[in-house]
């Protein structure tokens, strides 16, 4: 099934290309506009010590994302893959919120 004609907003996208091995900070590739179709919703996080829920912002876009890419200026912290009926991965689902 064709999803392009649902992707009717926008999102700019910077690549994770490496990272400091001194101070641990990303380098990001140029941004580039994509479409896709974005919505809020509530994630719950739990993490080592402490968990919770966090208003998380998620973008559906039918072209590969990765963990820790760039999206609206918000890192990206999970990527669900949404397969299609006979087994083809045609969706991408990220999530971003603020820790």
């Amino acid at each position: 099934m064709d999803y392009s004609s649902y992707m009717t907003m926008s999102c700019v996208i910077r690549r994770k290309i490496d990272e400091d091995e001194d101070t641990f900070m990303p380098s990001f590739s140029s941004s580039e506009t994509r479409d896709c179709f974005k919505y809020g919703k509530m994630v719950y996080v739990r993490q080592n010590d402490s968990f919770g829920l966090v208003s998380a912002q998620a973008y559906v876009m039918d072209k590969e994302i990765s963990i820790g890419d760039e999206i609206d200026g918000q890192i990206v912290k999970s990527v669900n893959i949404i397969p299609e009926f006979n087994g083809d991965m045609v969706l991408y689902e990220a999530l971003t919120w603020n820790s």
